[in-house]
């Protein structure tokens, strides 16, 4: 706000900062309101879960998922793939769980809304770095500091926990859109891979630790890390689709059903 009022920072590039990190800062409130909804499900507290949750849905209806219809719209992704169509579902999901007084299952298909969102942010920041790369090559490069200013804070709300996939790949992401960094320098196929390697690290701890929670009788917890584990594969779609195609695609989602069912029943 400062270096926009200054002039010490270009008035969109500015504008953009502010933006994306409010963004950022209600994905924190999102995840905070998720928690503390879940212990009061547990502690029989209905009302004050109901009442966090409700502003849950509130924060999905007016930031979250107009963010996610964006990225659906560029990558082309409806049906079951739609992140808008998964935010909702989660909701729907949760709040089943909610009426029930499920603590097991809240957590379970909190999941499913936290990381739809969450998938909505790293498109986000991706395709900025796509559109800088295109911007380059066609000689267009009047914008790429507001560009990089958006990939710079959708990254924000997700930095923390890629670096638990990968933290050298985090730690380069947010250098390569820092504004101290030159945007006409930024390859869009190596943040990609960057974020590739982030989020597989991620979906491959979860699923360590949700058949070692399985081992321990843990099965609650296996259930949790076996859906998030599961909704980190589901983020690299896009990327899974590219590489491998739709049938290979569709055996590994295929298989992580299957993998979340045997969790699910104690088949180690």
């Amino acid at each position: 706000i400062s270096g926009g009022q200054s002039g010490e920072l270009e008035k969109n590039v500015a504008r953009q900062i502010i933006d994306k990190l409010t963004q950022s800062y209600f994905y924190q409130v999102q995840k905070g309101l998720q928690g503390q909804a879940a212990e009061d499900i547990e502690a029989d507290k209905a009302d004050d879960a109901k009442a966090k949750f409700a502003e849950v849905k509130y924060l999905a209806e007016n930031v979250f998922i107009p963010t996610a219809e964006k990225r659906n719209s560029l990558y082309e992704l409806s049906g079951e793939s739609s992140m808008v169509e998964n935010i909702n579902n989660g909701l729907s999901l949760q709040e089943e769980a909610l009426a029930d007084s499920n603590a097991e299952d809240f957590a379970v298909y909190k999941q499913v809304t936290d990381k739809s969102i969450y998938q909505s942010y790293y498109l986000a920041s991706n395709s900025y770095a796509e559109k800088i790369s295109k911007a380059v090559e066609e000689g267009n490069t009047e914008e790429l500091a507001i560009m990089q200013a958006e990939g710079y804070g959708f990254l924000q709300a997700i930095k923390g926990s890629l670096a638990g996939g990968d933290e050298a790949a985090a730690n380069e992401l947010d250098s390569i859109f820092s504004l101290e960094n030159d945007p006409s320098t930024i390859d869009a196929d190596k943040v990609n891979s960057l974020y590739t390697k982030a989020i597989k690290g991620k979906a491959t701890g979860y699923h360590e630790e949700a058949a070692e929670a399985v081992k321990s009788g843990d099965v609650a917890k296996a259930k949790v890390e076996a859906m998030e584990g599961n909704m980190f594969v589901k983020m690299l779609e896009v990327n899974v689709k590219n590489q491998l195609g739709e049938e290979k695609s569709q055996e590994l989602f295929d298989l992580s059903q299957k993998w979340f069912e045997a969790i699910s029943s104690e088949k180690a």
